[in-house]
């Protein structure tokens, strides 16, 4: 609010409190996310990786949106409009689609001989489980 308040009074054409408030949103954002994955259970680290990295390419690209947007508005009179923000879109939407690839491939959870899927985690406490009953059988 005294960011507001400071933009209102002081410079009141340019509206660049936009800027701060857009970035406190990624802050929040990723807290919330951190705390639905914590809620929920995500295990497997990889899953967790892609799901920040989906949740920060989502609101940083928003905020280089505005950013484009508003700088655009401003400029509008010196030069034509330039999409600059259209860069990091495709270019971090290429790694991140690299990234969703290699998880699926290389983390997913993997068939056993049961016919169910079961995690990393979830093979190794069936193994220490197994080694806990040979143990108590000596």
């Amino acid at each position: 609010i005294l960011l507001i308040l400071i933009n209102v009074l002081f410079t009141p054409t340019l509206l660049w409190v936009l800027f701060p408030i857009f970035g406190w949103l990624i802050g929040l954002v990723i807290h919330i996310t951190a705390y639905i994955v914590y809620a929920r259970g995500v295990f497997p680290i990889a899953k967790r990786v892609v799901i920040f990295n989906t949740v920060a390419y989502i609101f940083v690209n928003l905020l280089l949106f505005v950013i484009n947007g508003y700088t655009d508005a401003l400029l509008i009179k010196i030069k034509p409009s330039y999409l600059w923000f259209l860069y990091p879109v495709f270019f971090w939407g290429g790694a991140l689609i690299m990234h969703y690839i290699v998880y699926l491939a290389f983390y997913n959870k993997k068939l056993y001989e049961e016919g169910e899927k079961q995690s990393r985690m979830e093979r190794a406490i069936e193994k220490e489980m197994q080694k806990m009953k040979k143990n108590s059988m000596l």
